[in-house]
């Protein structure tokens, strides 16, 4: 008889990839050469534990910090699933394909980090359909163990593979996913800050943003105002850029430059863009989150794209209900 084999989905997966981003010894993955056979799956309580112990014990951690108290698992249909206490059995209506799984361990799978996106996305506001697509596109994670958010993680994804991954399960029959929010998501944010600014900026005005066109988040810019590759010798990183109008917004969070950078290191930053010809505008945190002050800075900034802001009557009612759904940092 072959061996059983698991496939970690939902909240099992999300948690699994954030953990992978915050361990200090993070385990070695890959996707799937093949779709993992749907007819084999583990479906008893021994077949379950035991598989889910080996990647706890290969991971040097335990099944709460890899996956969550409750399993979420996938099965083949509806009738082959069992009630057993602390598992939750998903039958996904995306099309399987093998871009879809990652393989943990032979016979163990979780959802990769786009088809877990495409699956968990469903389940969410829209704002934070946004914010988990940049984070898994960013540099930062959430430390769910800690309850906070570490910096200077190398992303799980990106825009392009999201984009790649929807089309392809488009392709092969799926319609929901044709409208995943792809086009509001950036690259490379540093940090959930980073994230709302962007949000509050670009998100169309329906949604309480104040349309901007999206910024380059942390591109690397070299003396010649080149964007080039990440780590290159000499190069700075301005946090929020539009490299069309030449401005550029440096946030400055003691939180973050606790943990990242020095003043003196944004100081000399700050320096070699404008001696580019950038417009720097400094943030600070408190900026943010005074919303006369942020819609000074929005305002400017649309003058100076050359963007008349034509904002709906209802624009303030919107904007305050976008704030107050994202800036409190709620868990998602």
């Amino acid at each position: 008889m072959d061996t059983q084999q698991l496939i970690f989905t939902d909240n099992s997966a999300l948690r699994f990839w954030r953990w992978q981003r915050y361990s200090l010894s993070p385990l070695n993955i890959s996707y799937a050469k093949n779709v993992p056979d749907l007819t084999n799956l583990a479906h008893t309580r021994k077949e379950i534990d035991e598989l889910t112990l080996t990647v706890a014990h290969t991971a040097c951690s335990s099944q709460e910090q890899l996956f969550t108290n409750q399993l979420h698992v996938v099965a083949q249909d509806w009738i082959s699933r069992n009630r057993l206490q602390n598992v939750a059995y998903h039958v996904c209506n995306l099309p399987w394909v093998k871009q879809s799984f990652c393989e943990i361990l032979p016979n163990v799978f979780v959802l990769s980090p786009e088809a877990c996106y495409a699956q968990i996305i469903t389940k969410l506001k829209f704002e934070f359909q946004l914010i988990l697509g940049m984070e898994f596109c960013g540099s930062y994670a959430y430390d769910l163990e800690r309850n906070a958010y570490i910096y200077g993680q190398a992303p799980i994804t990106s825009t392009k593979k999201l984009n790649d991954y929807n089309q392809l399960i488009v392709q092969n029959g799926d319609k929901r996913s044709s409208k995943l929010p792809l086009e509001l998501i950036s690259d490379d944010s540093a940090s959930y800050m980073e994230t709302c600014i962007t949000l509050l900026l670009s998100l169309p005005y329906r949604r309480g943003g104040y349309g901007l066109k999206l910024p380059w988040l942390n591109p690397s810019i070299n003396k010649n105002g080149l964007r080039v590759p990440d780590y290159t010798p000499g190069s700075y990183k301005p946090d929020l850029f539009w490299p069309q109008h030449m401005i550029a917004i440096e946030y400055n969070s003691k939180e973050f430059h606790q943990q990242r950078d020095s003043y003196a290191d944004d100081t000399k930053r700050r320096a070699f863009l404008e001696s580019l010809g950038i417009e720097v505008i400094p943030l600070m945190s408190t900026d943010v989150y005074n919303i006369q002050v942020f819609d000074t800075l929005a305002q400017y900034l649309a003058k100076r794209m050359g963007k008349r802001l034509r904002l709906p009557a209802d624009f303030s009612e919107l904007h305050q209900k976008l704030r107050a759904t994202i800036l409190k940092k709620s868990s998602y």
